[in-house]
């Protein structure tokens, strides 16, 4: 049995309870974040589990208190500020569960209820997981992105044979927060022209014609262009 330092209402104390999950907690963050299938609302609530998340996905123990103070509250008094995490993480606890939150020493962290599609996704790359832009666009952990990003463009252009519906799809979702990757490129007017879709294949080409052009790249005039330069 191990000890877990868990949060109260107002202050923290010892548990000896077991940490074995009676019932997991899906954390959805391959998309618009959600917990047991509830929209989290609010920026801070979204935030704090998002930089947990991360931290977990990332084999860090926890987060310490300071570290989610300058996420969350950042500029204001640290004792106030301190109490309104206190309180936050209380109401969280009132609605999701106790165990949705812990505290190991100085460390905030996820409970071990919850299980996530990130780090599903990590374990198993599955295209289907993805449902939306990457924590909400409230990443924070820039090493972290990189290999989800890695692993989630490998696994759009797997797909490309077979299923290029959800390989355009999942290439879509990953342009939002890489614009100016050619091989994302690639792979939406590949997976497009697979579908036949022409129109569509010019439109998004014209599209990113424009956007790299506003950083001072320069593609070519027409897909096939670009293609014959880039393809696979």
């Amino acid at each position: 049995m191990r000890r877990v330092w868990r949060v109260g209402a107002g202050f923290p104390g010892w548990s000896s309870a077991p940490c074995f999950p009676k019932r997991p907690l899906w954390l959805g963050a391959l998309g618009p974040l959600t917990l047991g299938g509830v929209f989290l609302r609010g920026r801070r609530r979204q935030a704090l589990f998002a930089a947990l998340l991360e931290a977990r996905a990332s084999r860090r123990e926890g987060l310490a208190a300071w570290e989610l103070l300058d996420l969350l509250y950042p500029g204001q008094d640290e004792e106030r500020a301190f109490g309104a995490l206190r309180e936050l993480v209380f109401v969280l606890r009132q609605q999701f569960g106790y165990a949705v939150l812990e505290r190991r020493g100085p460390l905030y962290t996820l409970g071990c209820q919850v299980v996530s599609d990130l780090e599903l996704f990590l374990k198993s790359p599955r295209v289907w997981l993805w449902r939306g832009r990457y924590l909400d666009g409230l990443a924070t952990d820039e090493a972290l992105w990189s290999r989800v990003y890695r692993l989630a463009r490998d696994a759009a252009r797997s797909c490309l044979s077979k299923e290029p519906e959800e390989c355009f799809r999942l290439a879509s979702l990953l342009a939002a927060e890489e614009p100016y990757d050619p091989a994302l490129l690639v792979l939406m007017l590949e997976s497009l022209s697979a579908l036949a879709e022409d129109g569509l294949l010019r439109k998004v080409y014209g599209h990113a014609r424009d956007r790299f052009s506003e950083v001072g790249l320069t593609l070519p005039q027409d897909p096939a262009g670009f293609l014959k330069a880039w393809g696979l």
